[in-house]
């Protein structure tokens, strides 16, 4: 409550931060669309290989709301490239789950992630592993990149 002496220049300006704070619909516009990567390089009697992991946060996500579920749409690529930036290998993944709403507030709570690990070849010299992921709800793609020297 405001008392009638203080009488604030940015009071509008606290109010709407106010409002937006209660619609969570709208506090979720605001998360920004992020994801964690690494790459461990190991050898085999094959050849090194390239283990790729991405970790992408619940919170970070957006999700459609289809009767009592949350539905999230993701879409991972990951490629190796040699210096030349050409395509040596590349997979890619669809994530697709629904989610009851007591679920996902409790990942989002707990600071949950989808997790997964890809291992690819690596053949000799230096490469770079692009990572892409989108969000298909959102309707954004963030890409990634990590740098491996192979000697």
């Amino acid at each position: 409550m405001v008392s009638p002496e203080w009488d604030p220049p940015n009071l509008a300006k606290y109010q709407w931060i106010g409002e937006i704070a209660m619609d969570e619909r709208r506090a979720a516009d605001l998360a920004i669309f992020d994801y964690n990567v690494a790459a461990e390089v190991t050898s085999s009697p094959e050849g090194p290989l390239a283990q790729v992991k991405v970790d992408i946060p619940f919170a970070r996500l957006d999700y459609k709301k289809e009767g009592e579920k949350y539905i999230y749409d993701l879409s991972v690529a990951v490629e190796i490239r040699d210096k030349e930036k050409n395509i040596i290998t590349r997979q890619e993944e669809e994530i697709r789950d629904s989610l009851p709403w007591e679920r996902l507030k409790s990942n989002i709570t707990n600071q949950l992630t989808i997790h997964r690990t890809w291992s690819l070849d690596l053949p000799p010299k230096s490469h770079f592993i692009y990572i892409s992921v989108t969000d298909k709800v959102r309707g954004k793609r963030l890409r990634k990149l990590l740098t491996v020297s192979l000697k």
